[in-house]
């Protein structure tokens, strides 16, 4: 899997000023650079397609993951409202998380990526 793109908005872990920040891998090795305490280690925490923790942005914030794999393009989104979030995982141009619940965002992220909380713990 190749990262492609990271978008965050409202994420608190970032530097107060900033609200969303956009990432895109250019080339195969990336370096962030910032000052102590300014988000480097949290956004390294969000650089992949897993299931955000909706306590860790703004209402009205997002996630969304656009990566490469198996030559393929997938987008996974995570959207944080007041009391829950929405997912959607994007094959082809379409949302194939119809029911928009982490539960089944989890499960698609296991089937085409092969990721899960085990497997997310290690990295």
């Amino acid at each position: 899997m190749r990262i492609i793109e990271v978008y965050l908005e409202g994420y608190r872990r970032l530097l107060n000023k900033v609200n969303s920040i956009k990432i895109t891998a250019s080339e195969l090795i990336q370096l962030i650079i910032g000052t102590n305490g300014s988000g480097k280690s949290s956004l390294q925490e969000q650089v992949n397609c897993w299931v955000a923790d909706r306590k860790d942005f703004k209402v009205g914030g997002k996630k969304i993951v656009k990566v490469e794999h198996n030559n393929t393009i997938y987008e996974t989104r995570q959207y944080f409202h007041k009391k829950n979030s929405t997912f959607e995982f994007i094959v082809d141009g379409a949302n194939i998380n119809e029911g928009e619940t982490g539960a089944v965002q989890k499960e698609l992220l296991k089937i085409h990526f092969g990721l899960d909380s085990e497997v997310m713990d290690i990295m």
